[in-house]
């Protein structure tokens, strides 16, 4: 059974997608098999995968979890694109925003993803979740789904009181007939390139942070 790892911050801009990305790419070269999962409504992650109109996806995320919500038959692997780095990926498009309606007002809304991650996950090594900037209810089905979250961060003064908000959601907890949620894999410092002393200027409340989980690693 595979492994699901989430990416996630609630601060945009800090290398989310990049390091989903990035993170698929080489566990792809070390012969692992990867699934994608765009869960951003402004599907980055899709376009970084070459996909240039995502909006004639006859086929996305969205279209998943509304089957799984309506309880209609379907075969998961539809949708999902095959990439020529050995990744694979089922994008998003701006269809993906809607489902936020639909899932208020659901009993179990927090799970919806994780139900379409174990119909597909015994095929792969690992399924990695890119999010979006925010908290809405599909970040929390990522954060439900996930088995492990890593969250790229910029070692800013900002940037630390946004973590905190985050923080208050990854804590273990029990969701109905279901398993906790994970706790936090991880911090990956993003440290744009040539900012040689950005490590030497870190806000008291990173250096804590940084010692409490991974070392300091620029992306």
């Amino acid at each position: 059974m595979g492994k699901t790892i989430t990416v996630s911050n609630m601060k945009g801009g800090v290398g989310k997608t990049m390091t989903a990305t990035s993170l698929g790419a080489g566990l792809a070269r070390q012969g692992k098999s990867v699934l994608c999962l765009d869960a951003d409504a402004q599907h980055s992650l899709t376009v970084s995968f070459g996909i240039t109109e995502p909006s004639k996806l006859p086929v996305t995320l969205s279209t998943v979890m509304s089957n799984i919500i309506n309880e209609t038959d379907f075969d998961p692997s539809t949708g999902i694109v095959h990439h020529s780095d050995g990744v694979d990926l089922l994008p998003s498009n701006n269809t993906l925003a809607g489902l936020e309606i639909a899932l208020a007002g659901l009993i179990g809304r927090e799970t919806v993803l994780r139900q379409y991650i174990e119909l597909v996950k015994h095929r792969y090594d690992y399924v990695i979740v890119d999010c979006a900037p925010s908290l809405d209810l599909l970040t929390i089905n990522a954060l439900a789904a996930a088995d492990s979250v890593i969250i790229p961060v910029v070692p800013r003064f900002l940037d630390a009181k946004v973590l905190g908000s985050q923080g208050e959601v990854l804590p273990p907890h029990q969701n109905k007939g279901s398993r906790t949620i994970c706790g936090t894999n991880g911090l990956e410092a993003s440290i744009p390139k040539g900012a040689k002393r950005h490590g030497n200027h870190l806000h008291p409340r990173w250096r804590l942070l940084f010692a409490e989980h991974h070392a300091l690693r620029p992306a």
